[in-house]
């Protein structure tokens, strides 16, 4: 997937959480196990950070 598709066909407006890595392959290691997830408990990883689902976008420039 290029960088904006995902956006673009989720038609995403928010950030509502991210994670710093060292590298490419340190930040998808978990991408497996996450997309396996319940949405209940994706949402639940957003929630204990960022309660109201605010966009956090200008945090990361």
């Amino acid at each position: 997937m290029e960088r904006g598709d995902f956006s673009a066909k989720y038609r995403t407006t928010k950030l509502v959480r991210c994670e710093v890595a060292d590298s490419i392959e340190v930040a998808r290691d978990p991408e497996p196990q996450i997309k396996s997830w319940h949405p209940s408990k994706k949402a639940w990883r957003i929630e204990r950070e960022n309660p109201y689902w605010e966009d956090i976008s200008w945090k990361v420039g």
